[in-house]
């Protein structure tokens, strides 16, 4: 049975000793608008158990005054969804049964778990190796195990990388002059220490985080500044479940009640299978979420729904996940869902520059120099109607400011036409070990998605 309303704890006793601890311290087949003469210029089951991780500071001990960014009285709010790309701490992690997480490539170099996850991932890959029938196969799959335990062993993921981590974190939200989201939805986040820096380091007052059973011990979390029109009332996790992720675990759906203005809006914050698995998987991930909602639905038919996340959905996937399932009408009792990408390209009260200036898609998938929209926001009609809260469609951005982005320079593969190419405005990825990680490291492979709110 899923439980509500679980206690909310303050962690103000916690704030002095996170801020001492941390601040010292897909084969893609989309090729979108790309053409070489351009070369200059990507369920929970109903009976899931929840558990509810509202974590809330009240100390003055963080960096930023809340107020400093406050847009009280602006009757809107900002939201932010954002991958960024392993954002990891420096130790070692288990879930709340003690299961140790495949997190060993970003751990100090020497630490006494690192050398353990190195062999079991590499050992682990080698069954599959030797499920090759081709032999050369078989020996190259082999051979490339190998090479990634004696790299696995260098990567040294250190504490003041850690630091860095998030000082290109705040960086990459502040540097361009823009006042910070009011909702701040995240992916590939570690767990509940890395976001309790985000949270001190920005002034985030309230937030919530899974414990996935995803292997390498990856989640989701929404943090939230909180005022007299927006809190955080609850949250609650769902684990997916079903044979497709027995041996391939994927993250939980994070679910965040909402105070805004005095509506009730409920957000989930998702991360979708990666590429790597078929569609049909992310479809499942799709239905099962879409229970979630049907079941919260039943309970407060009126209440607003926002969904967003990393989805890592492409338009070749088939059965589609999006046009099947989240727009289809057919599941979540009856909720057909609107893209808020779709909904502002449609948009004629939307200038036609606006439009053509935002970039092709969040990720840039340099293996085949296609641009990928794997990041979304959803929402229920019922914030598209023109009455009470409603979605501000013209202010949805993909978040792109100079200093996020970069360039990319195909060199793999000499016969590819495309070699020597140069493609400008891609996302400026992270770069956490080896050359140019300590000065230059970049942001994130993603760029982050924004709309606003307005009550």
């Amino acid at each position: 049975m899923i439980q509500e309303n679980q206690k909310i704890r303050s962690l103000s006793k916690h704030t002095a000793k996170y801020t001492a601890k941390f601040t010292a311290k897909f084969t893609v087949r989309m090729a979108v608008g790309f053409a070489v003469g351009l070369l200059i210029a990507t369920s929970g089951a109903p009976n899931a158990s929840a558990m509810s991780k509202i974590r809330q500071k009240f100390s003055g001990s963080s960096d930023v005054k809340i107020s400093e960014f406050s847009q009280e009285d602006s009757k809107s709010i900002k939201i932010m969804s954002y991958n960024v790309h392993n954002f990891f701490d420096a130790e070692g992690d288990t879930d709340s049964h003690g299961n140790v997480k495949y997190d060993h490539e970003f751990l100090p170099e020497g630490h006494p778990k690192k050398k353990t996850g190195c062999r079991n991932q590499r050992d682990d890959n080698r069954l599959k190796c030797n499920r090759i029938s081709d032999p050369v196969g078989r020996e190259k799959c082999i051979v490339k195990e190998d090479r990634y335990y004696v790299s696995c062993l260098k990567k040294d993921w250190t504490q003041e990388k850690v630091t860095l981590k998030l000082n290109q974190f705040e960086s990459a939200l502040r540097d361009a002059g823009d006042a910070l989201p009011d909702v701040l939805a995240l992916q590939e986040i570690e767990n509940e220490n890395v976001v309790q820096m985000i949270a001190t380091r920005l002034g985030y007052t309230s937030f919530g985080v899974t414990e996935s059973p995803d292997i390498r011990g990856i989640d989701v979390a929404i943090l939230v500044k909180e005022n007299s029109n927006l809190r955080l009332v609850q949250t609650n996790e769902y684990p997916i479940t079903g044979p497709n992720f027995t041996d391939h675990p994927t993250r939980n759906i994070l679910e965040a009640q909402l105070s805004v203005g005095g509506h009730t809006v409920f957000t989930y914050v998702v991360h979708w299978p990666s590429q790597g698995a078929p569609a049909p998987v992310r479809v499942d991930v799709a239905k099962q979420m879409m229970t979630v909602i049907g079941n919260r639905l039943t309970r407060n038919p009126n209440v607003e729904i926002i969904v967003m996340g990393d989805f890592n959905t492409i338009p070749q996937d088939f059965p589609h996940p999006f046009h099947a399932v989240l727009m289809s009408g057919d599941y979540g009792n009856g909720l057909a869902l609107t893209d808020v990408h779709e909904a502002f390209m449609k948009d004629f009260s939307v200038p036609y520059g606006i439009k053509r200036g935002i970039p092709l898609g969040s990720y840039f998938y340099a293996t085949d120099m296609t641009w990928n929209k794997l990041d979304h926001f959803f929402v229920s009609p019922n914030l598209m109607d023109k009455t009470g809260l409603e979605v501000d469609i013209p202010t949805y951005r993909i978040y792109a400011p100079d200093h996020l982005k970069s360039e990319y320079t195909y060199t793999r593969y000499k016969n590819e036409p495309f070699y020597g190419s140069t493609i400008k405005g891609v996302p400026y990825r992270y770069t956490h070990f080896g050359s140019g990680s300590t000065t230059k490291p970049g942001y994130s492979d993603h760029f982050p998605i924004i709309v606003n709110l307005k009550y």
